[in-house]
Formats: C-alpha cells, sequence, structure tokens
C-alpha cells in the first residue's frame, strides 16, 4: 500500500470503472450524473497533480489540501449519486497513506464515512429508513477499514523493522569484520617489527660496528688495527702480546657472515608471506619445499593427502609450513626435513620433522623466537592443535618413507621418489605436528591474510 505507482493504477482504474457505473445507474438529480463526473474529474486531476506526492512517506505539505478535496469531493459525488459510494473503496485506503500516523488515519476515516452517510441521507431526501441504512452501510465501511488499515500498517510496521534490523545487523558485521581486518593488519605488523628488530637489525647494527672499527683502523692508511706504539697488529710479533683485535681480512669475513645472516633472516621473513597459490594447497608446499632447498641446501622430503579442504585451512597449513621451516632454516642445523599433510576421516594433520639438533623443553615453555605462541593464535581460531617436541618421530608410511604407487613423493624439487628420501634422522631432531578439523565451526583469518604467527 506504500508503492505510488500501486496507487497511481487504483486511483486510475477506480475512477474510470465509477465513471461508468454513474454514466449508467441511478441519480438523485437530472444534472446528477454531470456533477459526479466533475467531482471524479477534480479529484483525479487533484491526485495526479500534488496529492500522490505525499504517497508512500504520509509528511509531505500537499497532504492537507488533497485530503479536504478527496474528503469534499466523494461527500459531493455522494449527494449527487448513491453510487459514488462505491468510491470508499479506494478514498478510505488512501486515507490511511496521506494521514502520517495511525490515529490520524482512523480519525479521518471516521470523518470521511459520517460525511459520506450525512451527504447519503441529504442527497434523497432524508428519512428514517435512509439514516438507518446510511448508518449501517458506512458503520460496516468504518469497521473494516479500521480493521483492514491496522493489519496492513502492522505488516507494513513489521516489515520496516525486519528491514532495519537486517540492515543494522549487516553494519554490524562489516564493522566487526573491518575490526577483525584491521586487527590482523596490526598484528601482522607488530609482528613483523618484532622479526625485523630481532633479526635483520640486529645483524645490521653488528655490520655498523664492524664497518666503524674498520674505519678506525684505516686511519692508519694500513687497513688493519694498531697499538697504542701506532706498530700494526697485523704482524704476529706486534699483535701477540697486545691481545688486540684480528686484521682486515678478519673484519670482511665478520662482515660478510653477519651480512649472509642478514639476507638468510630476511627471505625467511619473506617466506612466511607467501600466500595459497592457484594450484592449492599441494602445489604451494611443493614450491615452499623446493624454494627452502634453494636457499638452505636442507633436503625436504613432501608429501601431500588432503584433497577437498576449505581456503581458510589451506592458508592455516600453508602459514604452519612457513613458520616451522622457517624454524628449522634458524634453529636447528638439519641435513633433511619430512613434510607430510594427510587427511583422516574428518581430521587434518600436518607433520614436519627434521634431523636438527632438536629443540629444549624449555625453548619449548619459553617460546624463544620459534613462534609456537602465534602459531597456536592462529590453530585457535579453526579450531586446531599443535604439538611440537624434540625428538623425531619414527618414519611412517607416508610420502618420506614408504614407495606410493603414483610416485608423485621424495625430495622437493628432485623428481625422485621415496626411495630417494633422506633416511630416518640420526640425530635427536624436531617434531612438529598440527592437527585441525576438516570442517570447523568458524574462522575468522581472512584468506590469503597472514595472522600473528612469528618464525
Amino acid at each position: 500500500m506504500k508503492s505510488r505507482s500501486w496507487w497511481d493504477l487504483a486511483v486510475g482504474a477506480s475512477t474510470l470503472v465509477l465513471a461508468v457505473i454513474v454514466g449508467v445507474g441511478y441519480t438523485n438529480t437530472p444534472d446528477g450524473r454531470w456533477g459526479a463526473w466533475a467531482v471524479l474529474a477534480v479529484v483525479a486531476v487533484c491526485y495526479a497533480s500534488f496529492g500522490r506526492r505525499g504517497i508512500p512517506d504520509g509528511d509531505s505539505p500537499t497532504n492537507i489540501p488533497f485530503t479536504i478535496v478527496l474528503i469534499a469531493g466523494t461527500a459531493l459525488g455522494v449527494y449527487f449519486t448513491p453510487n459514488m459510494l462505491t468510491y470508499q473503496v479506494i478514498v478510505l485506503p488512501l486515507l490511511w497513506c496521506l494521514a502520517g500516523s495511525t490515529r490520524n488515519a482512523i480519525v479521518l476515516n471516521a470523518i470521511a464515512t459520517a460525511l459520506f452517510a450525512v451527504a447519503f441521507v441529504a442527497g434523497q431526501g432524508g428519512g428514517w429508513d435512509l439514516v438507518g441504512q446510511a448508518v449501517f452501510i458506512q458503520g460496516l465501511s468504518f469497521a473494516f477499514s479500521a480493521v483492514f488499515g491496522l493489519w496492513i500498517s502492522n505488516v507494513y510496521d513489521y516489515g520496516e523493522e525486519r528491514a532495519r534490523l537486517l540492515e543494522e545487523l549487516t553494519a554490524a558485521q562489516d564493522e566487526l569484520a573491518a575490526l577483525h581486518r584491521e586487527a590482523g593488519a596490526v598484528g601482522e605488523r607488530e609482528r613483523l617489527a618484532r622479526e625485523i628488530h630481532d633479526t635483520i637489525a640486529q645483524s645490521l647494527t653488528s655490520i655498523v660496528m664492524l664497518a666503524q672499527r674498520m674505519r678506525a683502523s684505516a686511519g692508519t692508511g694500513t687497513g688493519t688495527d694498531t697499538d697504542t706504539g701506532g706498530r700494526s697488529i697485523a704482524d704476529p710479533a706486534n699483535a701477540a702480546p697486545t691481545g688486540r683485535a684480528a686484521p682486515l681480512d678478519t673484519n670482511l669475513e665478520l662482515i660478510e657472515s653477519t651480512a649472509r645472516d642478514a639476507l638468510a633472516d630476511a627471505r625467511a621473513l619473506v617466506s612466511t608471506l607467501a600466500p595459497v597459490g592457484s594450484g592449492g594447497l599441494e602445489a604451494s608446499l611443493t614450491r615452499l619445499a623446493r624454494r627452502f632447498e634453494r636457499e638452505t641446501g636442507i633436503r625436504v622430503a613432501s608429501a601431500v593427502e588432503a584433497n577437498g579442504l576449505s581456503r581458510e585451512l589451506e592458508v592455516v597449513l600453508l602459514r604452519c609450513a612457513q613458520e616451522g621451516l622457517a624454524n628449522i632454516r634458524k634453529h636447528s642445523g638439519a641435513d633433511a626435513a619430512w613434510l607430510t599433510v594427510e587427511r583422516r576421516d574428518d581430521v587434518v594433520r600436518l607433520t614436519l620433522r627434521d634431523d636438527g639438533v632438536g629443540i629444549a623443553e624449555d625453548a619449548l615453555d619459553a617460546d624463544r623466537g620459534f613462534g609456537l605462541a602465534g602459531m597456536r593464535e592462529r590453530l585457535a581460531l579453526v579450531g586446531g592443535e599443535l604439538e611440537v617436541g624434540p625428538g623425531a618421530a619414527a618414519p611412517r608410511p607416508d610420502a618420506a618413507s614408504a614407495d606410493h604407487a603414483a610416485g608423485t613423493t621424495g625430495i622437493a624439487g628432485t623428481g625422485s621418489t621415496a626411495t630417494d628420501s633422506p633416511a630416518s634422522p640420526p640425530r635427536p631432531g624436531t617434531t612438529l605436528a598440527v592437527t585441525i578439523p576438516a570442517t570447523p565451526a568458524r574462522t575468522t583469518t581472512p584468506v590469503n591474510t597472514p595472522g600473528k604467527a612469528s618464525a
């Protein structure tokens, strides 16, 4: 009832139909037919020119004059011919739209039906029988209009309330998503800041100090440190009793070694930010393992048997693999690593083992630069668990230790099968195991957005 186009059609059609009825029906006076037609024409023109502006809001300044024209014109038409009472079918509902409130609508309907009853009786010469007839007809008209109008208004108000609540809910969800994105971005910036400060910045600081040391020693023109007597300590005879620093070549070696450490830290940091590629989890892990081998020389045997995972779970598994390999790069001193992803029923398990020096128990509790706390936070978002401990697990019948008919496993980037994989690790090593439900209840980590994890 609030659509302006619907009312245009309803008013136009009812006016035309009533004009036909007036033309063939009874009139109270010989000129009553022309009077009724004139009333219909005036009402139609007023509606088209300014009356329709108040639909659907009901707060247009033209509502009051059009309401007066509508009620007075219809009453005058009823005076000319009783057939004009049929116009109530459109007039009374139209008053509900123009009134602006339920109370005003009921009052206007009461006034309109009363005036129409008076016009009906007066137009036919009066009489108590006409009064009773008018009261009965108009009483039913008012009751029907009030009940139907209240029902339609409640339905409309309920729909508007639902729409408002839905809009608020959508806005709240958008705001929450924005907050999650902002929190993730802030957390990632904090993580990167910590990583850069603890790794690259420290290495660069060491390089600066070594360069300053060399500049001081280069002041003699020898390129080496000198003692208090101006003698070069590059000469073992001079350097031995003084206990001073090593010569230029040693300083250059230290700078080179420190720079290589900084480069390795930078590569490790970049590797933790790579997204899941278009080839899915298996292709992304294979690329990760190959790149890791090229950069570190540590062999990696990988196998992925987990299809049908959501994009969110693939991102979480990739991030865990990246963090785990970054730890192997920085802390393990390993020669080989084993990376497997398996799906068993409703559980996905990622296992990363190495043959390095292992991880101390106190390091597990303190999380000294291993990023375990951040990894656990990421897994908590999808209901996952993390297990890390010293000692490599015994080889399992996975891609790193058993033959597969498909022949797709082996050292990443070598194209060899499982028979070429590294032997069972002889050193203590470390095992990192990630367990995630294959269909988590909810996920708040955005796809391809790094979470709060540090390598």
